[in-house]
């Protein structure tokens, strides 16, 4: 089941005593942090990774089996950030013990259902080897240069080692 990090924050607000508040969100906010780092990490840079999470405009969400959020239950996590009429997903990794199960692939879908009637466009910029793994999923490849998505050329310009592709999904 898909999480948002700003409905599970909205409900630490409401269920937080007043002297356990600022800690309940300090606590979260490095469970996120925890969460990108260990997944991601070595395959995507923590500067990358530090850099997304920094900007209060980019959002995560996380998958899990379960309708109650656990974070140390969570097996997929994604950061993404609405601007305007488009949704850009800035990253999504699945922890090592549960890749090739199809968290990830449940997770897009469910987020693209969830994003489809907010938005217009929904985008990404894909490192090569899983291009091919966004295109199964609906997505395709647009020949156009990052410089065009100055959102996605924002960050992406904190990663210069890698060559993207970016992605569209195919709204049906």
């Amino acid at each position: 089941m898909i999480h948002f990090a700003d409905k599970i924050l909205a409900q630490i607000i409401d269920t937080s005593s007043d002297d356990m508040l600022l800690e309940n969100v300090k606590q979260f906010e490095n469970d996120i942090n925890m969460l990108f780092t260990y997944f991601a990490y070595p395959d995507i840079s923590l500067d990358y990774i530090n850099t997304l999470l920094k900007y209060k405009s980019n959002k995560c969400a996380f998958w899990s089996p379960n309708s109650t959020f656990n974070i140390r239950e969570c097996t997929t996590g994604m950061i993404y950030a609405k601007r305007g009429d488009e949704c850009y997903i800035m990253l999504i990794c699945t922890h090592t013990d549960h890749k090739n199960k199809g968290y990830a692939t449940q997770m897009l879908k469910s987020f693209i259902e969830f994003m489809k009637p907010k938005v217009s466009r929904i985008l990404l910029s894909s490192v090569d080897y899983a291009v091919s793994y966004y295109q199964r999923i609906g997505f395709e490849a647009i020949d156009d240069d990052i410089s065009k998505y100055p959102y996605l050329n924002y960050f992406e310009s904190t990663s210069t080692d890698k060559i993207t592709t970016i992605m569209e999904y195919a709204q049906s």
